[in-house]
């Protein structure tokens, strides 16, 4: 009765693992467009690719020093035109680099399908084993244990058969065992491969703005030579109607602040905590920029702090009430991050009016009582109600709006005083119409410093 009772404890276990084995084997394997090739195979173009990516991470840095020397020096057409042939340069390996990360991703997906199909394979084949088990256990038992042994002619005989029936045992045990371990690596390598797609479709979409980009610097070198043509004196006189506009512009804005009537609650900002707030940037860019602090004279690539700063005075930019943010020097399609996770409250990304204010913007709202914009764009990659989270790409840097060179402009504001207007309610005769802008009371501006991991 007792070993009765222990075959049916198998058999519902056997069949229980059999039919999840059987579901999780019909479900579809992830498929790449690469044809079947052995292991050796696939690691050894791995091994290339990996081999490429070093070779034009190298070249990238070997632009990027270049780069940081040109922005460096003085703002003439010549200047201007070496910086956009070198970005050009820049852009155009980052779209290699994508391309191979692409290539070696899609390569890890065929590995692990041919993974995924052992795996498989080793289910299945120890399925008929169990099933065989069970065959040969219900025969076995098929009669009792003391009919069995009498049937058997000599002691010899019946320690055979209680042997037998041990083996069997035995052997259930380990082809349950086994089965287990196989769902088991089948499910973690199904988990490898849904990874491996995420991370294939990030480089797809990342590949897309990295190509939105070059268009985007190809199309600024093209007016800039437009203007050579005429004179190259009129590169200089660009640079001064855009710091015009740019005053005009930052008149309105400040003259439509000040009538904002705004009550902020002070519990709803968060206390000033260096660290709240992570870097717009990746990690490679900030040590770059650590690296360069005694050759730049300042640290992070900040190329103008909050408040009143030297420029603001200098200029009378920003209608006397200082900069409103801070300004990073990063080069057009430096990748801009999320520096808190939040929800996308809106963007400005209309090409028409791209010579405006911000240009092309991105304002996230997070749930500590902060808001952040990241301003100059050349590409954005959200939309109003996208979910980010800390790291997330929001776009990529460049020169839009009222810029006179490629940077990133950065700006923490109190959630509860900022406000998204349309740019003719600032003034009727505002030059930038038709566009989105954002626009806060004076005490919601905050100081990005105050929040960041200096």
């Amino acid at each position: 009765m007792q070993t009765s009772n222990t075959l049916k404890k198998i058999c519902f276990i056997t069949l229980s693992l059999t039919l999840v084995s059987g579901f999780l084997y019909m479900l579809p394997v992830l498929r790449v467009d690469v044809h079947a090739q052995t292991a050796a195979e696939i690691s050894s173009k791995i091994k290339d690719v990996l081999q490429q990516r070093e070779a034009i991470q190298k070249e990238i840095d070997a632009l990027s020093g270049a780069l940081d020397t040109t922005t460096r020096q003085a703002q003439t057409y010549t200047n201007a035109l070496k910086t956009l042939d070198l970005t050009q340069k820049k852009l155009e390996a980052n779209l290699r680099l994508t391309s191979t990360n692409l290539s070696e991703t899609v390569l890890t997906l065929e590995q692990i399908r041919e993974d995924i199909a052992i795996a498989e394979k080793g289910i299945a084949s120890t399925s008929v084993a169990v099933s065989r088990n069970i065959m040969d256990m219900s025969q076995a038992e098929s009669e009792s244990a003391i009919e069995g042994l009498l049937k058997n002619t000599s002691i010899s005989d019946a320690f055979d058969y209680v042997n037998a029936l041990k083996t069997l045992q035995t052997r259930m045990k380990i082809n349950l065992k086994t089965l287990r371990d196989n769902r088991m690596i089948l499910g973690a390598k199904r988990d490898q491969a849904e990874g491996q797609k995420n991370k294939l479709q990030s480089y797809q979409k990342t590949l897309s703005d990295q190509k939105k980009v070059v268009e985007y610097n190809q199309d600024e070198k093209t007016k800039l030579q437009t203007q050579a043509k005429q004179t190259l004196a009129m590169y200089a006189a660009q640079l001064e109607t855009k710091k015009k506009e740019r005053s005009v512009f930052e008149k309105e804005l400040f003259e439509y602040e000040s009538k904002l009537k705004i009550t902020l609650d002070p519990n709803s900002i968060p206390t000033a905590r260096t660290g709240l707030l992570s870097w717009p940037f990746a990690g490679a860019f900030i040590d770059t920029c650590a690296g360069k602090q005694r050759a730049l004279g300042n640290i992070f690539c900040i190329t103008q702090t909050f408040g009143s700063t030297a420029f603001s005075r200098a200029t009378g930019y920003y209608s006397g009430s200082g900069h409103n943010g801070i300004d990073f020097g990063a080069t057009t399609g430096t990748r801009i991050q999320a520096a808190l996770s939040g929800t996308v409250t809106d963007v400005e990304n209309t090409t028409a009016k791209k010579g405006c204010q911000y240009g092309y913007w991105v304002l996230i709202k997070h749930a500590n009582g902060l808001s952040t914009l990241y301003a100059h764009l050349s590409v954005v990659s959200v939309r109003p109600g996208d979910i980010l989270t800390t790291g997330d790409t929001v776009g990529y840097s460049g020169n839009t709006g009222l810029s006179t060179g490629p940077h990133l402009h950065f700006g923490v504001y109190a959630t509860q005083g900022v406000r998204i207007v349309r740019t003719e309610e600032l003034k009727p005769t505002t030059t930038c119409r038709g566009i989105k802008t954002v626009a806060a009371a004076a005490k919601a501006y905050l100081n990005p410093i105050s929040y960041l991991p200096f």
